[in-house]
């Protein structure tokens, strides 16, 4: 918490995602000794001795209420087929699980056609209600106890909505070709994620984050001033009045959106990619505006440093990389 109140830390919190690397390890029988008793990546995190601030421990957003119908077919070796019906149509999404990477991949989305399938996420957004999961918050973070904060993962931007439902080359071409439907449709989202933000706001949680994948390639700052900017203010807007803190999930390029962001409202962001993956160092995210807090550092090659002193190589970028972010306030060392 002092780090979130920015604060100068006794040491810098060491925060891994370890998630997708549990998940595969525990699957395949390949976990560590220390860790094989562990049941989930809360488990290991604690076992590890890590600092907790992770938006991977649970889904704290429920839906309470629909007009959909959605079918999941399993297609055999790893392939899904999603189909959502509305009575204004329906649409299907493509999905394979990759094994080896531990991950889903998307290889047709929902929308394929604007004049037929955006009629049926418009009917999805239209008719769905959403509630904040005080319960299922609570039980999480007493888990986590002293160890550190339960991150809240709080919906996503407009534009990654259309990004998960189109896939992001033709969502981009939506919001250009389709600006005004795009633009009511958001308007409708926003509201809708505005009362759940009123709730959660009210409750024990303290810290939120949007599921973005922030990138400038694919959030244009033209695209980002146009479609998101509303969003996260009226998000910022509901959660600082009652002194709770907003992120947004950004690994990807992000030098192009700094003055966005600090416009947005956003307190930080999660997930910062270390250049060369990303654009912006993370001594320069610090400085996005006065509070700003930057949550980053693993998510960079040189983590992933083999072979001959692969451990003082990576050493010695930790060291340089602490040396840049001086003072070590504000920054969280995670790979997000």
């Amino acid at each position: 918490m002092a780090v979130l109140r920015g604060e100068l830390p006794d040491r810098v919190p060491f925060s891994p995602n370890i998630g997708q690397w549990f998940d595969f390890h525990r699957h395949n029988g390949t976990l560590p000794e220390e860790l094989q008793n562990c049941k989930d990546e809360l488990d290991a995190m604690l076992a590890l001795g890590c600092d907790i601030f992770s938006r991977r421990l649970g889904n704290f957003v429920k839906t309470v209420c629909h007009e959909h119908e959605t079918v999941t077919e399993s297609l055999g070796d790893g392939w899904t087929k999603t189909t959502i019906r509305t009575t204004v149509g329906s649409v299907s999404k493509l999905e394979k699980f990759e094994r080896e990477s531990w991950t889903t991949y998307t290889y047709e989305h929902f929308i394929k056609d604007f004049e037929n399938d955006f009629p049926v996420l418009q009917f999805v957004i239209e008719h769905s209600e959403w509630a904040f999961d005080e319960k299922a918050f609570l039980e999480v973070d007493k888990r986590v106890g002293d160890n550190g904060v339960v991150i809240v993962p709080f919906f996503q931007s407009p534009i990654k909505l259309l990004h998960n439902w189109a896939g992001q080359e033709a969502a981009t071409f939506l919001m250009l070709d389709f600006p005004k439907e795009c633009y009511r449709l958001f308007e409708v989202f926003t509201a809708k994620v505005a009362e759940v933000a009123k709730q959660a706001a009210k409750s024990p949680a303290q810290v939120f984050c949007t599921m973005d994948n922030l990138d400038s390639l694919f959030h244009s700052p033209p695209l980002f001033r146009q479609f998101a900017l509303p969003f996260y203010q009226k998000l910022s807007e509901i959660f600082h009045a009652e002194g709770k803190w907003l992120f947004s999930h950004a690994c990807g390029r992000l030098w192009a959106l700094r003055e966005l962001i600090s416009e947005a409202g956003l307190d930080g962001c999660e997930g910062i990619p270390h250049p060369p993956i990303g654009d912006l160092p993370l001594h320069e995210a610090k400085r996005i505006h006065k509070g700003f807090i930057t949550v980053g550092g693993m998510t960079a090659h040189e983590t992933e440093i083999s072979g001959d002193n692969a451990r003082d190589r990576i050493f010695a970028y930790v060291q340089n990389l602490f040396a840049q972010m001086q003072p070590l306030d504000r920054f969280i060392f995670s790979s997000g």
